[in-house]
């Protein structure tokens, strides 16, 4: 991917069944490491101990924490702040205006998951975050665009 779109940031998943094995995270380091000062390469999982075996592999690397509203995410939340994350990724139910502000003053970066309503994409506009995963990318571009100009 990073080949294929130079000019793209990557968000890199870790997915796990919940036991992650860390040489998932130590192979996905030798991999991203070389680009690491681009900025272009974040990592990003629910699995919080697959994501510390990639920090202590990387610490340059940015990471990201999933937060899902259906699995205890406040307490993820507050445990994934020892991983000196960059970012959040909270599923769309999470994106109160509230938390958004609450996880920007923490200086946090929020990338908001599966957002699909062009109204709901302007109101995360609107609000603060930072980037969107969406099924329709062009719909939440332009509506980020209406919102923000960019």
């Amino acid at each position: 991917m990073l080949e294929a779109f130079p000019g793209a940031v990557v968000n890199v998943e870790l997915k796990s069944d919940g036991l992650g094995d860390p040489r998932l995270a130590l192979a996905v380091a030798r991999l991203v490491r070389p680009r690491a000062g681009t900025g272009r390469v974040l990592v990003s999982s629910f699995d919080y101990a697959l994501l510390a075996a990639f920090r202590l592999a990387a610490p340059e690397v940015p990471v990201g924490l999933l937060l899902a509203a259906d699995r205890g995410w406040e307490v993820r939340d507050r445990l994934g702040a020892v991983l000196v994350p960059a970012s959040v990724h909270p599923q769309l139910a999470l994106c109160t205006d509230e938390r958004i502000a609450a996880w920007r003053r923490r200086g946090l970066a929020v990338c908001a998951w599966t957002v699909d309503d062009v109204a709901e994409a302007e109101r995360l506009a609107r609000a603060g975050v930072e980037a969107l995963i969406a099924n329709e990318p062009g719909a939440a571009r332009e509506a980020v665009r209406r919102v923000t100009g960019r």
